[in-house]
């Protein structure tokens, strides 16, 4: 499932922001830690269950955004 507005998808992109910017760099999250995380900011945002795969694709690409941006073309 995937938030139907463009305004919630990207409300919950700026969380997944904040919550991958909090992380350490050094260290990825594991499969089990991410799903926790995600998992965590439903919860708190008050969203279905069924987002979970997607917020774990968006969550993860949050935390990977910098490196992924500083390799040339």
């Amino acid at each position: 499932m995937v938030p139907s507005s463009k305004e919630q998808r990207e409300s919950l992109r700026s969380r997944c922001r904040e919550i991958a910017d909090s992380l350490d760099r050094n260290l990825p999250p594991s499969k089990d830690e991410l799903e926790l995380l995600c998992r965590k900011l439903l919860i708190d945002a008050g969203e279905p269950e069924g987002y979970l795969g997607w917020i774990m694709v968006v969550m993860s690409s949050c935390f990977w955004e910098e490196q992924i941006q500083s390799i040339p073309h």
